[in-house]
């Protein structure tokens, strides 16, 4: 009984010092041929404890357009044409990445300029712990930039991306120092009371069912 009360003492405590600090940023839409973005992180203020370590989470997502630039000398379109692509969207982020591949095949209305293009909706999903968190401290920015990038097997076209866009989610863990939450330095001084005086009623009643046991004397 008293090894989890003392268990459940610990994880008290470890839930009343430990906190996190969590900021969420977006990139505007992008259609073009460079849908590169840089965000500005706001650094860890040391004022307000020791930061341990940072988890950021990036979401991008949006569509790839294939224009197979497929109409005659005269620029008129021509019959539907077979075609397939295999196409890689990737991207790197504060030394981490992901990729996606989409494979696909069949008729295309051939397309002069205005014309329908193929492509498909994409999406990327990626994130990363950082424990080494010494650049992150301060009361500057931090900059970090996403480059997405188109690449793979396709027909003699152009790629490119619609409405591309991407939400970051940074997330600071750190203990705030001892000296500001004297609010949960109480608690956890009351919890310790409460196990305290749980265990010497326990030991007491125990005390008691033994003495009732004995034999009486007369």
């Amino acid at each position: 009984m008293l090894l989890r009360l003392v268990s459940l003492a610990v994880l008290l405590s470890i839930g009343l010092w430990a906190d996190t600090l969590t900021d969420s940023f977006s990139s505007p839409g992008c259609t073009g041929f460079d849908c590169s973005y840089r965000y500005s992180i706001p650094q860890f203020n040391p004022a307000l404890g020791t930061l341990s370590e940072i988890d950021w989470n990036l979401n991008e997502g949006g569509s790839v357009g294939i224009d197979p630039d497929y109409c005659s000398e005269f620029g008129m379109p021509l019959p539907p044409v077979p075609y397939s692509y295999t196409s890689t969207v990737a991207d790197t982020f504060l030394n981490g990445g992901g990729s996606v591949t989409y494979s696909k095949s069949g008729l295309n209305y051939g397309g002069c300029a205005g014309h329908d293009n193929i492509g498909y909706a994409a999406s990327l999903t990626f994130g990363k712990t950082i424990t080494d968190v010494a650049a992150y401290i301060g009361t500057g920015d931090i900059g970090a930039s996403m480059d997405p990038t188109i690449s793979g097997d396709t027909p003699p076209i152009e790629t490119y991306f619609l409405n591309w866009g991407s939400e970051l989610t940074f997330t600071y863990d750190y203990t705030p120092p001892s000296s500001v939450p004297e609010p949960r330095l109480s608690v956890f001084l009351l919890v310790c009371l409460i196990l305290s005086v749980a265990y010497h009623r326990t030991q007491h009643r125990k005390h008691s069912a033994r003495q009732s046991q004995r034999p009486s004397l007369e």
